[in-house]
C-alpha cells in the first residue's frame, strides 16, 4: 500500500496519470511535501488537485489535506490512509471533505 502512494510512477497508474489527460503532475512524498495533479479531457473542464502531506508513518499511516478544483468549484478535505498489517489485508482510507463557494462569490462577498 505504501509504495502505491510514495512512488510517482506507481501512483500515476491509479491516480490521474498522463493517460487520463493530465498535463501537470508533481509528487513530493514527505511530511510537508506537495502533490499537484492538473488536467482533464480536451473539451474540458480542467481539474486541479493540490495536496500537502501532513503526517507519514511508513507502512502505517498517511495523513494529508487537499484542495480540488473543477473550474470555479472548490472542495477541501482531509485524508487519513491506514495500512493493513499482514498479507492479503486491505488498507482503509477516511476522507472528509467540504464543498466551498465558487471563487468569484468569495471574492465579491456574495453569500
Amino acid at each position: 500500500m505504501f509504495a502505491a502512494w510514495a512512488d510517482r510512477a506507481a501512483k500515476a497508474r491509479w491516480f490521474g496519470g498522463p493517460d487520463d489527460g493530465n498535463t501537470e503532475y508533481e509528487l513530493d512524498f514527505r511530511v510537508g511535501g506537495r502533490e499537484l495533479n492538473r488536467g482533464g479531457p480536451p473539451e474540458g473542464p480542467v481539474y486541479t488537485y493540490e495536496a500537502v502531506y501532513r503526517d507519514i508513518a511508513p507502512n502505517e499511516r498517511i495523513v494529508y489535506t487537499y484542495e480540488m478544483y473543477m473550474g470555479d468549484a472548490r472542495n477541501l478535505g482531509v485524508g487519513d490512509v491506514r495500512g493493513a498489517r499482514g498479507r492479503g489485508r486491505r488498507h482503509t482510507a477516511d476522507l472528509h471533505g467540504a464543498r466551498c463557494l465558487p471563487r468569484r462569490a468569495r471574492l465579491s462577498g456574495a453569500a
